[in-house]
């Protein structure tokens, strides 16, 4: 149920919730959803949400969860408080703020901020940053823990084509978590999330629409990725370092066609990592077709 007054939005029980950490994750195409009690609202050029969080429904699963279980936790059931706001300064430029406190659980705060430069008619320069810390809070069902992840991303776009340049980082202190959706590192790809203890990771990716250039509703993109030095927070012990290489095909069906509204996606990778006798492949395929009434 959702009412609105006074400009803000309040939804109570089963909905969906899409923050940084606490999101759908639908790359299955069945999304986590939460049971909650928030409230939304935005004033010019600010957007803020938060509420409490008590359970939660996993893609895999056909039943809620407290908070606290989903996470790992064993103890007392717990739910988890979260807030956070967006400020959308410019045109595809923002600063976002974010707090999730799980009880007895874990703490982590998320803060991005995404930068356009317009250079030209055809080209512009988008520079980004991100950083996270997480750490156990009260009883910590999960084990005592610090840590914390950063991220440094730059792309640059002339006319059809896109590149993009990525850095992310993870603390020795542990791996950072993501317990109630994907992760939102940059270099979090489609099989590694790069976010094990120590490890820093490099990215080169790049984009290509071509409907400029004479194949409307085309679009492909591959990205690379490799992470060293990262460790078992444990033991302390070197893991080998990875890499994965993404390609995307997606294609939209034309406008005023019987299949307008079907989009139809390929995404395939192969990831390896030292030590390791053979690399990994994966395919994923999707078709998405909406409807207009």
């Amino acid at each position: 149920a959702a009412v609105r007054i006074a400009g803000q939005t309040i939804t109570a029980y089963r909905q969906l919730i899409n923050r940084p950490f606490i999101n759908p994750q639908d790359t299955r195409m069945v999304p986590n959803t939460f049971e909650a009690y928030t409230l939304t609202g935005s004033w010019d050029q600010l957007f803020y949400t938060g509420g409490y969080v008590t359970k939660m429904k996993v893609r895999d699963s056909e039943s809620f969860r407290w908070m606290s279980n989903v996470a790992g936790g064993t103890g007392n059931q717990k739910g988890a408080i979260y807030a956070g706001g967006t400020w959308n300064f410019a045109t595809n430029g923002y600063v976002r703020v974010d707090e999730v406190y799980s009880t007895d659980v874990l703490n982590i705060f998320y803060t991005d901020v995404k930068y356009p430069i317009a250079i030209d008619d055809k080209t512009s320069l988008t520079l980004g940053a991100q950083y996270y810390p997480q750490t156990s809070v009260g009883d910590a069902q999960t084990g005592s823990f610090s840590t914390f992840g950063l991220g440094l991303q730059a792309a640059v776009s002339y006319g059809p084509v896109s590149g993009q340049l990525y850095y992310t980082q993870t603390s020795r202190g542990a791996t950072t978590q993501s317990p109630y959706g994907d992760h939102p590192s940059y270099l979090n790809i489609m099989v590694v999330a790069f976010n094990t203890a120590g490890e820093r990771a490099l990215g080169i990716g790049g984009n290509v629409d071509f409907s400029d250039l004479g194949v409307p509703g085309l679009k492909a993109s591959a990205i690379y990725a490799t992470g060293r030095d990262q460790i078992d927070s444990q033991t302390g012990a070197p893991i080998g370092n990875q890499n994965e290489t993404d390609v995307r095909l997606d294609y939209a069906f034309a406008k005023g066609t019987f299949l307008e509204g079907l989009v139809a996606t390929f995404r395939y990778a192969w990831t390896h990592q030292d030590g390791t006798p053979q690399n990994g492949t994966q395919l994923r395929a999707y078709l998405n077709y909406a409807v207009r009434f």
